[in-house]
């Protein structure tokens, strides 16, 4: 194998030309072995696995972002009818009574 054999063209007549993979001899050839399909797949599978991986933690990083962003401007006052007389206070309503004023 000469030099220009490994660097993936043919000297001819015609002169240089890339190998083909109907070519003799070409470095990129069909026929490939079962351990050469598994390694391919493997490799395939596993980048489909960290795009996947990356896309859901782009995805659930947006959600807890907007999450925390919003709920969290929202001040919650601890017992703020603590102060109130009981007998001032309203009737807590029935589901019943509920109901009939969503009409």
């Amino acid at each position: 194998m000469n030099t220009d054999e490994r660097a993936g063209t043919q000297q001819g007549t015609e002169g240089y030309r890339p190998l083909l993979a109907d070519d003799e001899g070409s470095p990129f050839s069909d026929d490939e072995t079962p351990r050469d399909n598994r390694r391919r797949l493997r490799r395939v599978l596993a980048g489909l696995g960290v795009l996947t991986l990356v896309l859901a933690l782009a995805v659930g990083g947006g959600l807890w972002y907007l999450t925390e962003r919003y709920v969290g401007n929202v001040d919650r006052v601890a017992d703020v009818f603590d102060g109130l007389d009981e007998d001032v206070r309203p009737v807590p309503t029935t589901p019943a009574q509920a109901a009939a004023t969503t009409r």
